[in-house]
């Protein structure tokens, strides 16, 4: 038995391609990307010192400053995890700084990027922002 004949279908199935949004150029917005990543922080940089680093320039936003967590043991077969917000804890080596304008965003990568901080050479790149945004 023969299978059943095939419909007759035209062979190019392409589909033609959505036009590129106007209001963006390269994937960025108009105006440039606010928040920039921050990695090669040594362990012992604190928020406080980031802000003050970025605040020259430009007005810091928000920080998102990654913790290590800090086990606890305060008794004898029980564990107690708290974040290492609420116990002196160390940062993770990377962090996220947004600025108010995008233009400061990138005058912060154009001095910072390369630089030295503790002794560790430093590596920022702008970046699109969180979607929950930084606190």
């Amino acid at each position: 038995m023969s299978p059943p004949p095939r419909k007759n279908r035209s062979v190019s199935r392409s589909r033609t391609r959505s036009p590129p949004p106007t209001s963006r150029t390269n994937g960025k917005p108009p105006g440039g990307y606010r928040v920039i990543v921050v990695s090669g922080l040594s362990k012992n940089v604190q928020r406080e010192h980031l802000e003050e680093i970025f605040g020259e320039y430009g007005k810091v936003t928000g920080l998102d400053l990654p913790l290590f967590k800090v086990c606890m043991y305060p008794f004898a077969n029980e564990l107690e995890w708290k974040g290492a917000d609420e116990i002196a804890g160390l940062n993770r080596g990377k962090a996220a700084v947004e600025f108010s304008e995008a233009s400061e965003a990138e005058k912060a990568v154009k001095h910072m990027n390369g630089g030295q901080l503790d002794g560790l050479f430093l590596t920022i790149q702008v970046s699109p922002p969180l979607i929950c945004g930084l606190s």
